[in-house]
């Protein structure tokens, strides 16, 4: 009798831990693959489990023809491709040419299209990714081509600064002119000082000009303004407060400029000049005899002291006919209270940039072009 004992009745089945149920799952994966494997073989080959499933692989020294030899499922593959290539068959490109109609029908393309679509998508994964880094750099330079013909337009907050500049300009009680061609390079000069963001370089000529123009709209809307709220002030079918801080407080209701006793002196000069010389209320040449009526009397005074009572006198007339300011409504500020910005461009009005000096950065025959004098 043999000494072997009788095998023991088997035991209940202790539960997997999620390590073995992984194992498991990964058995049955490479189990499916490998019997998928074996039927797509053409004659006259065999695979090995985790070998190289190209077609014409040798059989092993020592298997019979249409046999294998039985291997772990986690013994270390001997070919040169890892075994994970076993468990995943690599066919991006079928799967890419079943989803052609699918891309067609969701983009609706042309009929070119298509069939460049057709092409990339039957291409090799290398030449797909070269031909993708060949569409990019050919857009890139369409969009560079495109963007070199396109018009030059001022960013949004550049464009509001340019206005903010152009309003505390004209109502600078230091102006000399309110219709010289040298106002809006007088601007942009103080903006470079002051290194506003955004500002095209000098060298971008015609840049440059747009932001002139864009100034120069921006003192024409606030000459208009002026003129509108002077005028409202002599109509007595206007139901409005005539006093100059009232008539002050609305003309820079629209700016950042903060009201001062000599603001007030020179709203008193502009009304003067409207009621003086009503002929010129409707006509766009109001601005021009502004700037005679402020020259000529600096030219007949002589001094400054004389040319500051003279411009008083008109304020004090100004007060006995429309009233003593309401310095509660009104009530003005020291003109070293204005922000720094607000006071250098006070400072440059009285001083205004001569345009063959160029400090915008542009030609003076440049400048002579853009326009004789803004209305």
């Amino acid at each position: 009798m043999s000494d072997i004992p009788p095998p023991s009745p088997p035991g209940p089945m202790e539960p997997m831990t999620p390590l073995q149920a992984l194992a498991a799952r990964v058995r049955r994966a490479n189990a499916n693959t490998n019997s998928g494997l074996r039927a797509s073989s053409p004659a006259g080959t065999t695979q090995t489990p985790g070998a190289s499933s190209r077609p014409g692989s040798p059989v092993p020294p020592g298997a019979a023809r249409g046999q294998q030899r039985a291997r772990s499922d986690f013994e270390e593959d001997e070919s040169d491709e890892p075994a994970a290539t076993a468990l995943i068959p690599y066919t991006p490109t079928s799967n890419l040419v079943l989803l052609a109609p699918v891309l067609k029908r969701a983009r609706r393309l042309g009929i070119q299209a298509e069939a460049d679509l057709d092409i990339f998508l039957a291409a090799p994964l290398a030449e797909r990714t070269a031909y993708q880094y060949a569409l990019s750099l050919s857009n890139n330079e369409a969009l560079t081509t495109l963007s070199l013909h396109l018009d030059y337009k001022l960013p949004g907050t550049l464009r509001i600064t340019c206005s903010d500049y152009a309003w505390a300009y004209m109502l600078s009680p230091t102006i000399t002119s309110y219709r010289t061609s040298e106002g809006a390079d007088t601007i942009l000069a103080v903006m470079r000082d002051l290194n506003v963001s955004d500002l095209p370089p000098r060298h971008e000529t015609g840049r440059c000009e747009e932001v002139i123009r864009v100034i120069g709209k921006a003192m024409i809307t606030c000459r208009h303004h002026i003129k509108e709220k002077v005028l409202e002030t002599l109509d007595p079918t206007k139901a409005v407060a005539r006093d100059i801080g009232s008539l002050s407080a609305a003309i820079v209701s629209r700016s950042k400029v903060k009201l001062t006793a000599a603001f007030y002196i020179r709203v008193a000069i502009i009304r003067w000049v409207a009621e003086s010389f009503p002929e010129y209320r409707k006509d766009d040449n109001f601005w021009v005899k502004v700037d005679v009526s402020m020259a000529e009397t600096r030219g007949e005074m002589r001094s400054s002291a004389l040319i500051q009572a003279a411009f008083m006198e008109m304020y004090d007339d100004d007060k006995r006919k429309y009233g003593i300011p309401d310095l509660l409504i009104a009530q003005p500020i020291e003109f070293r209270n204005q922000e720094d910005w607000i006071q250098q461009l006070s400072d440059r009005a009285s001083r205004p940039v001569p345009q063959s000096a160029g400090t915008s950065g542009l030609a003076s025959k440049t400048s002579t072009r853009r326009r004789a004098a803004p209305k």
